[in-house]
């Protein structure tokens, strides 16, 4: 896939931008969160990812590779 942006690898993954969507790639290119999100912002200090989509948010542990916290339909 071609991707309009993509941000410095950190923890291993990186925020990429496709459209106006963000998701978020692995090294290798894997793409580990879809291209979907209004918005994803990387908490440096957590290991965190917090996810905006239609005005919902959530938030992505990176360590343990899955959602901490999601509202219903995200």
């Amino acid at each position: 896939p071609e991707y309009k942006d993509i941000s410095d690898f950190i923890d291993g993954v990186a925020v990429v931008l496709r459209g106006d969507f963000h998701g978020v790639i692995d090294k290798r290119g894997q793409l580990l969160i879809p291209c979907a999100m209004d918005e994803i912002v990387r908490m440096k200090d957590a290991g965190l990812l917090r996810m905006e989509k239609q005005e919902k948010m959530a938030y992505f542990d990176l360590q343990a590779g899955r959602y901490m916290w999601k509202p219903n339909g995200f």
